[in-house]
């Protein structure tokens, strides 16, 4: 397998994992919160489809306004940042908070720590 291979399957494995930490009930849908490097992973490693069937309906930019969407829970997929930890306690700042609730993944390297037969050339 080629590298690039390999990254992108272990990559897409970290996605799925990440998705599955956060189970919600049945039919219960999630909006998935991203920084750009994890856009990047994640549009290189799944497809829009594979993350709906993990039970997303909505990818947003952590950096974007977004909409209110009190009755979803938000996944959020970001670097370990004061500025990104700011912006996801705005969320949930004042009257309004965006989300139901909040699962905060922090990734450094999103493909580290791969099987080993991952990482194969």
């Amino acid at each position: 397998m080629s590298q690039t291979g390999s990254v992108a399957k272990c990559a897409r494995k970290r996605v799925e994992e990440l998705l599955d930490k956060c189970v919600s009930k049945e039919g219960e849908w999630k909006v998935l919160i991203l920084d750009q490097f994890a856009v990047k992973v994640v549009s290189s490693a799944v497809t829009m489809s594979d993350i709906m069937e993990q039970g997303v309906s909505l990818v947003e930019d952590l950096r974007k306004k977004r909409e209110p969407l009190p009755k979803l829970e938000a996944v959020y997929f970001v670097a370990p940042t004061l500025d990104n930890a700011k912006m996801i306690c705005q969320d949930f700042e004042g009257k309004t908070q965006l989300y139901k609730a909040a699962h905060v993944f922090f990734h450094i390297n999103a493909v580290s720590n791969c099987d080993a037969e991952d990482q194969e050339l």
